[in-house]
């Protein structure tokens, strides 16, 4: 999965680990953010010293320690976490933090890697429908997308863990 600059929000950390993306630079900057929000972890600290190349195996390690440092709820299944992911990104993109056609991109091409499951597959459609449509077609269906955020936004981690710190 293609890493963008948008900072992460905590659900998004863990579910991403879930779904197997590859850490980057963007785990880091989430745990400096979590910091000087005021969460302590000895994890967390240990985090922040983290660098390029990243160590898959250690930074999972990492991320299962601060998660029950800080009493996190355990992510249970893939649909979960694939709803948790889309939901951060629609989420930053209601509130103007991301780019549609890269937000777009991102859940067509999580879509297609993960078999077409259905709470990514309206994106998979918008994906192609924004590519024929005019400026003001392409307004209706951004709103489209804040209408996913409320109908469909994974009620049980994000806002509870969103609302901790926003990367």
């Amino acid at each position: 999965m293609t890493s963008t600059a948008e900072p992460r929000f905590t659900s998004e950390i863990f579910a991403g680990r879930f779904l197997g993306f590859s850490p980057d630079e963007t785990i880091v900057a989430w745990a400096e953010n979590m910091v000087i929000a005021g969460f302590q972890s000895e994890s967390l600290y240990v985090l922040l010293g983290e660098f390029t190349p990243f160590n898959s195996f250690e930074i999972n390690e990492l991320l299962a320690h601060i998660r029950s440092e800080l009493g996190l709820p355990e992510i249970r299944n893939r649909k979960e976490a694939l709803e948790i992911v889309a939901t951060a990104y629609v989420r930053r993109l209601v509130q103007n933090k991301g780019d549609s056609t890269n937000t777009l991109n991102v859940l067509r091409q999580l879509c297609a890697d993960e078999g077409q499951p259905e709470c990514l597959f309206d994106f998979f459609l918008l994906y192609y429908a924004k590519e024929e449509l005019g400026a003001e077609q392409q307004q209706a269906l951004l709103a489209k997308c804040a209408s996913w955020k409320h109908k469909r936004c994974h009620p049980r981690l994000l806002p509870k863990m969103a609302n901790r710190t926003s990367a």
